[in-house]
């Protein structure tokens, strides 16, 4: 399964080098590699897996806080600190 663009771009172009040998000699090679990237997409789209899937703890550690969201957490740890006791 695709996951990101890059990946669409990647599987068209090995489809593209897989197919070159069957290419004829003699046609538009821009309009060629254009189909098959339209095609890889349109099949792609059509699947309904077209979003784009990160694991939850990739994410988790790309992100960092910031300054407002620590303060936030704090305050209201604190208020449920407080509701507890």
């Amino acid at each position: 399964m695709l996951r990101r663009p890059h990946d669409l771009f990647q599987d068209t172009f090995l489809r593209a080098f897989k197919a070159f040998s069957r290419l004829r000699s003699n046609p538009n090679h821009r309009a060629w590699l254009y189909r098959i990237a339209t095609n890889r997409f349109l099949n792609h789209r059509r699947s309904g897996r077209h979003g784009v899937e990160v694991p939850l703890a990739v994410e988790i550690r790309n992100r960092a806080p910031s300054p407002a969201a620590i303060h936030e957490r704090a305050t209201v740890a604190d208020t449920l600190r407080q509701a507890i006791a």
